[in-house]
């Protein structure tokens, strides 16, 4: 039955169920009419009344996002670390030189830490 429905009595249909205030599957279902047809019907007015607005739905809308440009920071100085315990193990560590107090740690650990015989090579 929808397929003779010509696009005026779509409008019709739609201007109804608008005054009537139902949901348009409400409507579909009262009136006998496929709501697939119906909810197409209104997208068809829906971009029509927009290119008569001069504002096309089909046309690229506006981001709701703004455009983000990351800049590299300054080169990240790095800096390695080597020590060698009296045992003979070797901790070789790669730091930023920003890491100014995690360097100072490190050492500090590295002097606080018993070498045990049974670790000589």
């Amino acid at each position: 039955m929808d397929r003779r429905i010509t696009p005026e009595q779509w409008v019709l249909h739609l201007d109804a169920a608008e005054q009537a205030g139902v949901p348009l599957s409400a409507y579909a279902r009262d009136n006998g009419l496929n709501v697939q047809h119906l909810y197409a019907a209104r997208q068809r007015q829906r971009r029509l009344a927009a290119r008569q607005a001069g504002n096309a739905l089909d046309a690229p809308q506006p981001s709701a996002f703004a455009t983000v440009q990351v800049k590299p920071s300054a080169i990240a100085l790095v800096a390695k670390l080597s020590a060698t315990l009296p045992n003979g193990v070797v901790f070789e560590f790669n730091f930023s030189v920003s890491d100014t107090k995690l360097v100072g740690t490190v050492i500090g650990t590295l002097a606080r830490t018993p070498c045990s015989v049974s670790t000589r090579r």
